[in-house]
């Protein structure tokens, strides 16, 4: 396990607001190669509770399962330690997110987009979670106001175009 140093030791013991108990959230991953869009959504997940934990798979489950990592392991737990939303990163975490993963971190859910992730034989990674009501979509929410924008967009420039065939009719 490696704390992050962004937040003063001791975060993941401090109650929530308002004295509640702290909301811990799991996310897990490869992380190769990181950019805005992993940061984006390790912040997305960190809004959704109080304290999260990254779990970052090794070189040999991703190559296992995906192909051969750009980066190693070692340069993947660094990079997403020092992304500033994430207040502990869980090396060699398991490629297949169980319950027992969860509550051996004391997590209350994990966080996951909604892109299936699959095992080599094709099993979704995150089958277990959600069979038990402990699995999130982070995306679904902005993905729906995605959809909606980019369906107003086509409708608009539907009508545009209606209104210009119209116009060139009656030239």
């Amino acid at each position: 396990m490696i704390r992050n140093g962004h937040r003063a030791t001791g975060a993941e013991d401090r109650p929530g607001p308002e004295g509640r108990r702290a909301v811990r959230v799991w996310c897990d991953g490869c992380y190769d190669m990181v950019h805005y869009g992993h940061s984006n959504q390790l912040r997305q997940a960190r809004a959704m509770g109080d304290y999260l934990i990254v779990g970052v798979h090794t070189d040999e489950e991703i190559s296992k399962h995906k192909g051969p990592p750009v980066f190693t392991q070692e340069e993947r737990y660094k990079m997403v330690q020092a992304i500033k939303w994430v207040d502990e990163v869980v090396a060699a975490a398991p490629y297949i997110t169980t319950l027992q993963t969860l509550d051996k971190y004391n997590c209350d859910f994990c966080v996951h987009g909604n892109d299936v992730s699959l095992t080599v034989d094709g099993r979704d990674t995150y089958e277990e979670v959600k069979r038990a009501g402990r699995h999130r979509l982070e995306y679904e929410a902005r993905n729906q106001k995605k959809e909606a924008k980019e369906l107003a967009f086509l409708e608009a420039a539907r009508r545009q175009e209606a209104r210009q065939v119209e116009s060139d009719c009656d030239l």
